[in-house]
C-alpha cells in the first residue's frame, strides 16, 4: 500500500477548484449569452442546469465537511437566482423559476453526491487500513 502523499492531495484539491472556476465561468457565460449566440444541446433546459449545477456542486465539494457544502450549496443556488434575474434584461432570454429550482436541485445532487462519494471513499480507506 502507498503512502498518502499530501502535495498530491492538495494538487487534486488545486485541479478540482481550477475545473469547478471553469465551469462556473462557462455556467455564467451561457446564462447571460443572448439566446440567438446560445448552443443548445436539444436536451431539455432544466435537465441542463441541474446537470451543469451538480458537476459544479461535485467539484466544489467532495472532500468538504458538511458547513463547507452546505454553503458552496447556497452559493449556487443564490447564483442561479441571480442568474435567472439578469435574463430578464438580456434579449431572446427570460427567467423562469423551474429552471432556477433545476439548477437549485442540481447543486443539492451535487454537494449529496459529492458527501456520499467522500464518505465511501473514507471508508474504504479505513478498512484498507486495517488490512
Amino acid at each position: 500500500m502507498t503512502e498518502f502523499n499530501p502535495t498530491l492531495g492538495r494538487a487534486a484539491v488545486r485541479r478540482r477548484a481550477l475545473l469547478a472556476a471553469c465551469l462556473l465561468t462557462v455556467i455564467v457565460a451561457l446564462s447571460v449569452a443572448p439566446a440567438a449566440d446560445r448552443p443548445h444541446t436539444g436536451a431539455p433546459g432544466q435537465l441542463e442546469h441541474l446537470l451543469a449545477y451538480a458537476g459544479v456542486a461535485f467539484l466544489l465539494t467532495f472532500g468538504d465537511p458538511a458547513r463547507r457544502r452546505m454553503a458552496w450549496f447556497a452559493t449556487l443556488v443564490a447564483l442561479s437566482g441571480a442568474l435567472e434575474i439578469a435574463q430578464l434584461s438580456i434579449p431572446g432570454r427570460h427567467a423562469q423559476v423551474i429552471d432556477w429550482l433545476a439548477s437549485s436541485a442540481g447543486a443539492g445532487l451535487g454537494a449529496l453526491a459529492a458527501a456520499t462519494a467522500g464518505t465511501m471513499l473514507a471508508r474504504r480507506t479505513r478498512s484498507r487500513a486495517a488490512e
